[in-house]
């Protein structure tokens, strides 16, 4: 058996059969082998998205290869033969991405990837300590890029936000001086009680925050 690599191409094997003592040829084609690299953003904000999971799969469907994105984003594959790819990039908080990617042995592969975040409604509920609800208290969302979201409880103390992208928010139920309350939004925790402390009970008004309860 005869084996033979080399940096940047496919390793080869062939069977070489000696039939005399004297000097036997044997020729080996190794194929070149490419990469395959770009960033993987945010399509709303275009912030990197880091730990995304990049596969590459070929015409069987079968993963050949995988990578981790960085903390800016960026992501590299190499020793890939030239030809058609399945390039999928799967993360947590982010709807799966799938394109054809063409290597062609030539030059490195550009591939840059934007991924839309799964949304969720998340919706809520503002109380005093008796259970009774507060209308007309402003309620606010934010993000850590300073992006907000801003609605108002209803009669029956409820606010709601349609599309709100799984992650981590603030959020603040009252006027500005009220301390904000950190959230998780994802699968298990879209819904929110607030309790809030009613300092005149004659006004239908808050506004300093006591409590707050999350639940599915």
């Amino acid at each position: 058996m005869l084996l033979a690599g080399a940096q940047g191409h496919v390793p080869q094997a062939a069977e070489v059969v000696i039939e005399s003592p004297e000097s036997t040829q044997a020729t080996l084609w190794l194929p070149e082998t490419t990469m395959v690299w770009g960033t993987i953003t945010e399509d709303c904000f275009r912030m990197p998205v880091s730990d995304a999971l990049v596969m590459f799969v070929d015409a069987m469907g079968l993963v050949i290869g995988s990578t981790m994105s960085s903390a800016e984003g960026r992501y590299q594959f190499r020793g890939l033969q030239p030809g058609s790819y399945g390039l999928v990039v799967v993360h947590r908080q982010h709807q799966p991405r799938a394109l054809r990617v063409v290597a062609t042995g030539v030059e490195p592969a550009l591939v840059d990837v934007e991924l839309t975040r799964r949304s969720l409604r998340f919706k809520g509920v503002v109380r005093d300590f008796d259970g009774k609800p507060f209308a007309c208290v402003p309620v606010k969302l934010a993000d850590g890029s300073g992006s907000e979201l801003r609605e108002t409880t209803d009669g029956a103390g409820q606010f709601s936000f349609c599309t709100v992208p799984l992650g981590i928010y603030s959020l603040i139920v009252g006027d500005s001086s009220a301390a904000p309350m950190r959230i998780l939004l994802d699968r298990d925790h879209h819904d929110v009680q607030v309790i809030l402390e009613r300092r005149d009970r004659s006004m239908n008004r808050n506004h300093g925050t006591a409590e707050r309860q999350l639940g599915a």
